[in-house]
């Protein structure tokens, strides 16, 4: 096959035997709701298309499952994806976990893409990140990438984590939909002028989740979360956790290596969130220490990108576009911008929608830069129709940020003992926070929320240092993470002794950003052999960033292109958050 660019110019034990030919059983098929995925760790926002996979079970005979030797789950086909069987099915595990006299429990449901290889005990839990996510859709949508990143010896499982839809109970704020339109808006613009609105929102909002979601609300946090992955390993039939997280998946992954050591394997955290930060610090901003770093990197990419970045267009100096991007910033938070472009287009364009609704999410999905240079450049020369008709109207409906805010809320330090109870106070305390980056202001309304928490935080779990593992983490950082930042990575290498940390030096939110040869194969070479670097490491990243729509294909590197398996992991690396924002 001839590269685009010249077009135009394992034997198996018994046990594993038995595995692989499942005995059939049947009996009914009692629940599976619709779900859907919501907002990750500020990241990876995709939208909630479950049609295609709820026609599916739909077509389904209830009657049949399936069940495989040293497992306890009853599993319902529930299609395909690259010619992998997709498996599903729902667990009920305890409520509280750490507490055996309590007799409520939770159900969630869980999915498998089986390995053709892979036999008895090689499953692969992935969490996508959050906290709110579900790992339902990303197995539907991204696992025939998981597949091809770890190769055919692991089956690929994930679940929806206990809050998230589809769990009972569920994190749920709002009884409906027209009450959530009625109150789940408020003005949110200026951090200091807009202060008495967000606080009198948040108090609401507080004691609105707690009522809504009803009982067992105080167990929806990522201890017991943790301690559902035992629920799951035990029901696969699997003594030890194998584990790939990313963003807040790498909180849950660390939380568990640290309450179950000796149940954890190979666990991969990727895009690493601090921690102790988390759960035992009063938020500070430490989630934001790159962020104006790889704004500055994106202005920086497109100058060396010459003419492939529409910026160009207006300066080809890094240094000119910084200034006009200020100086908009600085209008618009003084001004924001009327914008009519017919009688049922038109509205307002303000700091908060350029910076923190449009600008910062591409940090983390890199495939958009071309499309979004192409246009802010001519917003910056003073015409904002086509930003506008982009992204002016975006609607942020298919994100459930309940679950969010409940995970961290019921995680970390909230309520009248870790902060003041009035407005002014609180601000003041923030302030300086809100101020280390331009970019800082996404986090106004989380305070607030964990101002006026009313929900008792029911664990007792603080992280520790010096955690021995039979097998040491890997950590994956990206040199310019605009929310989880290469010190947080340092922070979770330092707390597991003979862990490795991979520097990829690139931009956008964990390893799958951009594609990554080296990374992939030290990825592989990890959760299939147990094999990690013999010191810190350092990739670099294959391809281009600014690319347009419909000529990624044309932008394969030759040495890529020429080697059949290096092509399908650049693909795959390539193409993995795409498919899960398009579909």
């Amino acid at each position: 096959m001839a590269h685009p660019s010249e077009k135009s110019a394992r034997s198996t034990s018994s046990r594993e035997d038995q595995d692989n030919h499942p005995s059939p059983r049947r009996s009914p098929w009692a629940y599976f709701s619709t779900l859907v995925v919501v907002a990750s760790l500020t990241v990876f926002i995709y939208p909630a298309s479950w049609r295609t996979l709820i026609s599916t079970f739909s077509a389904l005979n209830a009657e049949s499952t399936t069940s495989y030797p040293h497992e306890t789950i009853q599993w319902t086909s529930c299609g395909s994806t690259a010619g992998h069987p997709l498996e599903c099915a729902n667990l009920t595990v305890p409520l509280d976990h750490f507490n055996a006299s309590n007799p409520d429990t939770v159900q969630f449901p869980i999915i498998r893409l089986r390995g053709k290889s892979a036999g008895a005990g090689r499953n692969l839990l992935v969490n996508p990140g959050g906290p709110g996510n579900s790992g339902i859709d990303y197995v539907t949508k991204g696992g025939k990438h998981i597949n091809t990143l770890v190769g055919e010896d692991y089956h690929i499982v994930s679940w929806a984590p206990r809050g998230t839809k589809g769990t009972v109970p569920m994190a749920k704020c709002y009884p409906d939909d027209a009450t959530r339109k009625q109150h789940g808006s408020f003005r949110n613009r200026d951090i200091v002028a807009d202060s008495p609105d967000v606080y009198a929102w948040a108090k609401n909002f507080a004691q609105a989740c707690r009522d809504t979601t009803g009982p067992g609300v105080e167990y929806i946090n990522t201890p017991q979360t943790a301690a559902d992955m035992n629920s799951i390993l035990d029901a696969l039939g699997q003594e030890k956790l194998h584990y790939w997280g990313l963003s807040y998946g790498t909180l849950l992954g660390q939380t568990y290596a640290m309450l179950f050591p000796e149940r954890a394997g190979r666990m991969v955290f990727d895009g690493v969130a601090n921690v102790f930060q988390y759960y035992i610090s009063e938020p500070d901003m430490e989630m934001m220490t790159d962020s104006d770093r790889t704004f500055v990197g994106f202005l920086e990419e497109c100058v060396a990108a010459g003419d492939d970045c529409p910026l160009t267009h207006v300066s080809t100096s890094k240094d000119v576009l910084l200034e006009k991007f200020t100086a908009l910033g600085e209008q618009l938070d003084r001004q924001p911008l009327s914008v009519y472009v017919n009688s049922t287009h038109y509205g307002t364009l303000d700091f908060r929608t350029l910076f923190i609704d449009v600008i910062f999410p591409h940090f983390q999905v890199l495939s958009g830069w071309h499309l979004l240079a192409s246009k802010l450049a001519p917003l910056l020369q003073g015409n904002a129709t086509d930003f506008f008709l982009q992204y002016g109207q975006m609607s942020q409906s298919s994100i459930n940020m309940d679950a969010f805010h409940m995970i961290m809320s019921n995680d970390g330090l909230t309520g009248p003992a870790h902060w003041p109870q009035d407005r002014e106070s609180l601000l003041e305390e923030i302030l300086p926070k809100l101020r280390v980056s331009m970019f800082a202001r996404l986090a106004n309304e989380r305070f607030y929320i964990k101002q006026q928490w009313k929900i008792p935080r029911t664990h007792s779990f603080s992280p520790y240092q010096d955690v021995k593992l039979e097998t040491p983490p890997l950590i994956f950082t990206q040199r310019y993470d605009a929310v989880t930042p290469v010190v947080s990575a340092i922070s979770a290498r330092d707390a597991f002794p003979g862990s490795r940390m991979v520097t990829i030096n690139g931009y956008g939110h964990c390893s799958i950003a951009l594609p990554s040869l080296c990374s992939a194969r030290i990825l592989r070479e990890y959760l299939n052999k147990g094999k990690l670097p013999e010191d810190h490491e350092e990739c670099e990243v294959d391809g281009p960033i600014f690319v347009k729509k419909g000529e990624e294909d044309d932008r394969i590197p030759k040495h890529v292109w020429d080697d059949e398996e290096k092509r399908s992991t650049y693909m795959a690396m390539r193409d993995f958050i795409k498919d899960l924002i398009e579909g």
